[in-house]
């Protein structure tokens, strides 16, 4: 009864905002109230029309499509007094209803659902003044019930508690990926693809690549907005089934650094603040301000009692657990640090973007133990695997280097720069370039097994798991590949060439789009 009710309340929204007259093509005329006028913007990813009174306030039709070229709207509605008022529809870039929202006097207030791209109904609730109220049910992509949720005042009820964040054994520890680098995540691997599980709008364009704990996604993003507007720093936090907001937390107009997951705790960096977060609440569990001229740009490493974070042009810090206290500081002296740290035995190896190459630290003392340079700089991570380093580089080349000295093992030349972290795995090497290729690379000689050429650049980190490698291209679309013969599986389009580097997890895959979203594929 709850979902034929409120199917029915929706469509009784959408016949109302139909029947305002709004223009169904983007040539169409874009009528303004008696003394307003129409306005126009551009950015990256939208263009955007509306009404403004001569005092620069926004009143009536508002109308946005999703770059300059395209062809389908994204989100239309009407302001009053420059405000949001009545229904508003969003959809997704082949023009399909994504979401249908609801205000009063610029606050959620009334109806909101959303639909999976197949257009069965997603999940659906009530807001009163901004804020979740009552019922709110979530479906799969068939129809199927997944859960309910009861909220008062945006808070779950407390016999409700248990439906958030839940740790599973996919977070205990999966080292190889979260301290060596070496983007091999835990199983089972997606190797048919049925469709989008969830997508999730958090707004920013600038989301970062998510990290999956337990049974839910933490994704955390930074800048403007899709229509080139300031956006606060936010971390959100959303179950990976159903795609349901966990919790959110601000830090404000600082950037964030990629968020990490270690021993039952969140970490990232907000602007000069290092932060530690609880992953069932996002409370701050501590806090420290970073030195003068630092800002944690790179997700943050633990590894036994101390916490390693790669803080621009100041340098890496080694923070110590039990006291929050600065262990050492390696400087970065004419160069910033803000790629993830790989880890392994005994020693800590960065990338500093402004010189070239790489550099191996010592855990204990902070002092570099070698450095290595390319003829141009590595701009993605590097991973160890076995005692061994491999990175790509701007200078074209794929590197294998001895962790202990730094010695050069071998290299593989590609056709264009290097800027996506390799994946290693058993006995193969997987890197993207900008020649538009992922290249499959014996681990031990670095002779080449197979490639595969996508339509354009290829500048994301790959993943592996099992023996499906995932990765994104600059085409707009995520490929999913077979490891051993470079076999296509399935491929997955989105909305913008943009977004982050692609997660594996529990037979799904997490991204974050420039389109605003983050997705959950299955």
């Amino acid at each position: 009864m709850q979902t034929n009710h409120s199917s029915c309340r929706s469509a009784a929204i959408l016949t109302l905002l139909l029947a305002t007259g709004v223009p169904s093509c983007r040539e169409a005329a874009h009528p303004c109230e008696a003394g307003t006028q129409r306005r126009e913007r551009s950015h990256f990813s939208l263009e955007e029309r509306w009404c403004e009174s001569e005092w620069g306030v926004k009143q009536g039709l508002y109308i946005s499509w999703h770059s300059v070229s395209a062809r389908h709207k994204f989100m239309e509605g009407r302001f009053v007094s420059g405000k949001q008022d009545g229904a508003w529809l969003v959809y997704d870039r082949a023009g399909r209803k994504r979401e249908l929202l609801s205000f009063a006097d610029g606050v959620a207030e009334g109806t909101w659902s959303y639909w999976h791209s197949n257009g069965v109904l997603w999940r659906q609730g009530e807001y009163h003044k901004d804020r979740k109220q009552g019922e709110w049910s979530y479906w799969d992509r068939h129809g199927a019930p997944l859960e309910s949720v009861r909220y008062e005042a945006g808070e779950i009820e407390p016999q409700l508690g248990a439906t958030g964040w839940q740790p599973s054994p996919a977070s205990v520890d999966f080292a190889s990926h979260r301290l060596q680098k070496t983007g091999v995540y835990p199983g089972p691997a997606l190797r048919e693809l049925s469709g989008i599980r969830w997508s999730f709008r958090v707004d920013c364009a600038t989301a970062r690549r998510p990290v999956v704990a337990g049974n839910a996604v933490f994704a955390a993003c930074s800048g403007d907005d899709l229509a080139g507007e300031a956006l606060p720093a936010r971390v959100y936090a959303l179950h990976l089934e159903s795609g349901r907001e966990l919790w959110r937390r601000d830090f404000g107009p600082v950037k964030v650094s990629p968020p990490s997951f270690f021993e039952g705790t969140l970490y990232l960096g907000a602007g000069r603040e290092l932060v530690a977060l609880d992953p069932g609440s996002g409370t701050t569990i501590w806090s420290r301000e970073l030195p003068a001229g630092a800002n944690a740009f790179s997700a943050p490493v633990v590894a036994g009692p101390t916490l390693y974070v790669g803080a621009g042009n100041v340098g890496i810090l080694a923070i110590d657990l039990s006291d929050h206290s600065v262990k050492w500081l390696h400087a970065a002296v004419d160069s910033w640090v803000n790629a993830p740290l790989a880890i392994d035995e005994g020693l800590l190896v960065a990338r500093f973007r402004a010189k070239p190459g790489l550099r191996a630290i010592d855990l204990t003392t902070g002092l570099s133990r070698w450095r290595f340079r390319a003829e141009g700089s590595a701009r993605g991570a590097a991973a160890i695997f076995g005692g061994v380093v491999y990175f790509g580089s701007r200078d074209r080349f794929v590197y294998a280097l001895d962790l202990q000295t730094g010695r050069p093992l071998w290299t593989f030349p590609t056709d264009q720069w290097i800027h996506a972290s390799p994946v290693v795995s058993d006995d193969i090497v997987l890197v993207g370039s900008g020649d538009h290729t992922l290249y499959a690379l014996d681990r031990a000689t670095g002779e080449e097994r197979w490639r595969f050429v996508s339509e354009s650049f290829i500048e994301h980190a790959v993943a592996a798991v099992e023996d499906v490698a995932v990765f994104r291209s600059r085409d707009g679309r995520v490929y999913a590949l077979d490891m051993e013969t470079g076999a296509r599986l399935w491929t997955f389009e989105t909305d913008t060439p943009f977004g982050s580097a692609p997660v594996p997890t529990q037979g799904a895959v997490v991204f974050a789009s420039a389109d605003g979203y983050v997705y959950a594929l299955e």
